[in-house]
């Protein structure tokens, strides 16, 4: 059974980054005070740019941002092969019922692709401080900070050149033109993040990292990276520095490849 430390930081692995929360005792006074307060008065107490502390070992900084208009940004800063890496999610926010709720969209870090909805209650929202419980009795404590700090680069997936991509891969079919694209005359480029995973050297996931401006494209690039295969055992995990409880999988790598659609030509 985790400890509740690691189920916070378990949280901010899902929205890969930024709610990893202390734990401190909560006096019914503020309890109370928060209780009378109307949903409209909690969101705008919210509103803001908050700092998440204490920290756990592998993060230096986490911080939440919450915009008036209902979306969100969640950023941690850790420790990517010896060098400080930040990675970053958006999401939805709101208060309902004196509840805080947040529900990612996106990350930039392909590894989470895990999508998540975080509900806890809204204690307090005094001195500059929010303090939360979720709905298994957690604690969790945001400080409120006037500016994002300085971040370091984002934590990005490994380029592979066209040469190494075809010396790590045995199956690599280009994907399909579709009719409908020619027909319509569509071109685009983008790039796409393939999950590989390295036991079997299957693709297990494919995100969209740049959109090729065509959702009937992006569809075509996605069914045929799908069927690519690369050699089993080839690739190794990309190396950070994370909790032991860290729910990024050992066995698996992350692949960039670019995929280009003009009239006569795809690759």
């Amino acid at each position: 059974m985790l400890t509740r430390t690691k189920r916070w930081t378990f949280l901010v692995l899902t929205l890969s980054a930024a709610i990893l929360c202390t734990f401190c005792p909560t006096s019914l006074q503020s309890i109370g005070a928060a209780a009378n307060k109307t949903d409209a008065e909690l969101a705008k107490a919210v509103i803001g740019t908050w700092q998440a502390l204490p920290t756990e070992k592998g993060f230096s900084k986490q911080f939440m941002v919450f915009n008036a208009d209902g979306t969100s940004k969640a950023i941690s800063i850790l420790t990517s092969r010896g060098s400080p890496r930040h990675s970053e999610g958006e999401a939805t926010w709101r208060v309902n019922q004196g509840y805080l709720i947040v529900e990612t969209l996106k990350t930039q870090d392909y590894r989470f692709p895990i999508r998540f909805k975080l509900r806890a209650q809204i204690e307090s929202t005094e001195n500059g401080i929010v303090k939360l419980r979720d709905e298994k009795g957690e604690e969790g404590e945001l400080h409120r900070i006037a500016q994002l700090p300085s971040l370091p680069p984002l934590l990005t997936p490994t380029i592979f050149t066209p040469e190494q991509v075809q010396q790590l891969t045995i199956y690599k079919p280009q994907p399909e033109y579709p009719s409908l694209a020619r027909a319509q005359h569509l071109t685009g480029d983008g790039f796409f993040i393939l999950r590989v995973q390295i036991r079997t050297g299957l693709v297990k996931d494919i995100q969209v990292g740049r959109s090729t401006g065509s959702s009937i494209l992006d569809a075509a690039a996605t069914r045929g990276l799908k069927q690519w295969r690369f050699k089993p055992g080839a690739l190794s995990p990309i190396t950070v520095d994370l909790p032991e409880h860290s729910i990024i999988p050992a066995e698996d790598y992350l692949v960039r490849v670019p995929v280009h659609f003009t009239m006569g030509k795809k690759s």
